[in-house]
This record gives structure tokens, sequence and C-alpha cells, in this order.
């Protein structure tokens, strides 16, 4: 796991949330109701220098600067151990995000108050999604090269210059990089996601 430096997220917490997720890999090995694992996350904190990872060895906890290679390591043994249990394992990827907060710019575009550091309809530029968020697409892309199969979020909500933020007048985003709950479902509806993760889960 990957705690940000500070009070709320030091390396005991990383390492009571290893252990918590070790537990939960357990349980789903063993569970022959879960046929299919979908993982998701917002992925920047496994490829951003302002964060830490805390790895797990035989020895016990060690401590390394976050990169794509670790990362994507990391992502194959998991998916590994998935498979090895029997389970089928999907990717659903982050939101487009970039450098401001979509969710607090659409609260104000809705309220008709001033965007700050926001395009006019509170739309994510394309070329910077790509420049902000090119770690994570970084690894990605490694997750499809290890043929780990991949819903893209942004496939359906970018467009030739712009992602859409707002759709059929539903704030999809809650802050700078994760979906409202009305998003979620909205995107889940529009984009098929129980039929993209039966088609392609493997």
């Amino acid at each position: 796991k990957n705690p940000k430096p500070g009070p709320n997220y030091d390396r005991a917490w990383a390492e009571r949330c290893i252990e918590f997720n070790q537990s939960v890999l357990e349980f789903v090995r063993k569970s022959e109701s879960i046929e299919t694992v979908v993982l998701s996350s917002p992925m920047n904190q496994y490829v951003s220098k302002d964060w830490i990872h805390v790895l797990k060895a035989n020895d016990g906890f060690s401590v390394v600067t976050p990169s794509v290679e670790i990362s994507t390591e990391a992502l194959r043994r998991t998916v590994a151990e998935l498979h090895a249990a029997g389970k089928k394992v999907v990717l659903i990827t982050p939101p487009p995000s970039t450098d401001f907060n979509v969710g607090a710019c659409l609260e104000r575009l809705q309220a008709g108050r001033i965007k700050l550091g926001a395009s006019e309809n509170c739309a994510i530029s394309v070329d910077s999604y790509r420049d902000k968020q090119s770690p994570v697409l970084a690894l990605i892309q490694a997750a499809e090269r290890l043929e780990v199969p991949v819903i893209r979020l942004s496939d359906f909500l970018c467009k030739a210059e712009t992602c859409d933020t707002m759709i059929d007048g539903t704030m999809l985003y809650r802050d700078g990089g994760h979906l409202s709950v009305d998003g979620s479902r909205l995107l889940a509806t529009k984009m098929g996601w129980a039929r993209l993760i039966e088609q392609q889960a493997r």
C-alpha cells in the first residue's frame, strides 16, 4: 500500500492496510461464489513521488519510492494470485482527471458562481489529462501489456479535445478524481459495465 506522509497515512496505517488487503485476498481465494474480481483505483498513489510504497516481504516491511515498474510488478503478482485461485480479473480505470477539483467546479457551475482554474463548463482538456496523468496512463498501458483486461472510462468520456464531466445534467465527479454516486450509476448504465465486465474479464 502507498501512504502519503502525514498523520492520516503513515507507515503504521500502510501496514494495517496491507494486512487487511491480504485478508480480503484470502477470502476471495476461498469463496466459491466469487468468480470475477474487478480491480479499480485512482492509481495516482501508486506512481506519484508524493507518496511512499510500503512493501511486505518474508522478513517484514520495506519502504520504496513509487514507480510504474514497481506497481506493474505488484499488479502482475496480484493478478497471478487471483488467476491461480481460479478467478477472472478485469481492471476499470479511474476517470480522467487533471489539476483542478472537478466536483467543486461543477457545484460552482450549477450555483452560477465563478469557476477558478477550470474551463467554462468544467470539462477536462484531453491534453491536460494526458500530461498530468501520464504516470497513471503508463501504468494502465503496462496492465494491458500484462494482458489484464482494461475498461477505460476515458474511451467513453473523452472526445477529440475534452472529456465530459457532466452528462444529462448529472455531475459525474465528487472531487478532483472520484466519481460521484450518481455519476457512477449513470456511467455504469450508459457504458453497460455489467456487460463489459462479463465479456472482458479473464
